[in-house]
């Protein structure tokens, strides 16, 4: 019976120094895993982005000092019949390469075949890199030797290759799409500004109409103010769009010397209207000389002038400079009843 007791006791300490071990387990644990928090891991490395190097903190592939906006410029400037002849002279290259390891070591060319001359080896061997190279593999022809590892890189550059020509093409389809939607907006944005004009010459009208019927002048020179500073907001709209720095790439639209023409015609009718209306303001004895209303044509017609300026160059048609200098006379004149 003492015996049996002691194994009881016996077991009962085991398990309690089971316990306590346990938990001594679980706090070692969990100290570690937070010393381990609190180590400052180095930052894994950067991927590899090309064949030869990686990708470096300036954007350039290391250790070649070309940068990936370069690569992008040099493909975007290449046209899609310059890159299918690049593409072309690839495919003739590596056949080059195969007709010459034939001509140098047979063990290392193209089995398949018996040459029966030089231009023999050379047709086939470029019809073997052009198999090769669109991954069509008839399976006519083999490699030998190392002609294998070649066949290799061109299969990779092929597909490379390959890849950016038909980019390429979808690329010069959708350019073409949208050029052709940004013509259609760019004519609609001409029309906007030619009519935002035309509704200035009525708004005058129905001013000049207000002040031969007469009704008070206060009210006339107060929406006169208006009228004017809608011109003025629509002439800067005109001024950005046609006397635009011209771009090396072409994104930036030229307007056309008939558009041109019929902006400047349309501007010269719209200071006509505001001319006629100061001038029978001037004659009916009208008090329209406000700071405010001064100061909004003093800018209505300091953005024509530039337009004028911007636009005397040499080179440019007779017809388009007929209407700046039909522009000019007419900002002339409103100079005058300004100061008058």
């Amino acid at each position: 019976m003492h015996a049996r007791a002691g194994s009881q006791v016996a077991r009962y300490s085991y398990k309690a120094g089971r316990r306590i071990s346990l938990g001594s387990i679980a706090r070692r644990i969990s100290r570690l895993i937070t010393g381990l928090s609190r180590i400052n891991l180095p930052k894994p490395p950067r991927p590899w982005t090309g064949i030869k190097g990686a990708l470096s903190p300036t954007g350039k592939i290391a250790g070649r000092g070309i940068s990936m906006p370069v690569l992008k410029g040099i493909l975007d400037s290449l046209s899609f019949k310059k890159l299918f002849l690049v593409w072309i002279g690839f495919i003739a290259g590596f056949g080059l390469i195969y007709a010459a390891l034939a001509a140098l070591s047979p063990g290392n060319g193209l089995s398949g075949f018996t040459p029966s001359s030089q231009a023999d080896l050379l047709l086939n061997s470029v019809y073997f890199s052009f198999i090769t190279a669109t991954t069509t593999g008839f399976g006519d022809l083999a490699p030998l030797g190392l002609s294998k590892t070649v066949s290799v890189i061109e299969i990779i550059l092929g597909m490379i290759m390959f890849g950016i020509v038909i980019s390429k093409l979808v690329s010069f389809k959708q350019e073409v799409i949208l050029n052709e939607i940004y013509d259609i907006s760019f004519d609609e944005r001409v029309n906007r500004m030619r009519s935002a004009l035309y509704l200035f010459r009525s708004d005058i009208e129905n001013l000049s109409h207000r002040l031969s019927e007469g009704k008070p002048s206060r009210s006339v020179t107060e929406h006169l103010w208006s009228k004017v500073n809608a011109m003025h907001e629509t002439l800067v709209d005109i001024q950005k769009m046609i006397c635009a720095p011209r771009s090396k790439n072409g994104l930036i639209k030229r307007v056309g010397h008939l558009q041109l023409e019929l902006i400047l015609n349309s501007v010269r009718l719209s200071l006509s209207k505001l001319n006629d209306l100061l001038g029978s303001l001037n004659s009916s004895q009208h008090n329209w000389r406000s700071e405010k209303n001064r100061e909004s044509i003093r800018s209505v017609l300091s953005v024509i002038d530039n337009i004028c300026s911007y636009h005397r160059v040499a080179g440019m048609p007779p017809s388009v400079m007929k209407r700046i200098k039909e522009l000019e006379l007419v900002k002339g004149e409103t100079e005058k009843r300004l100061s008058a």
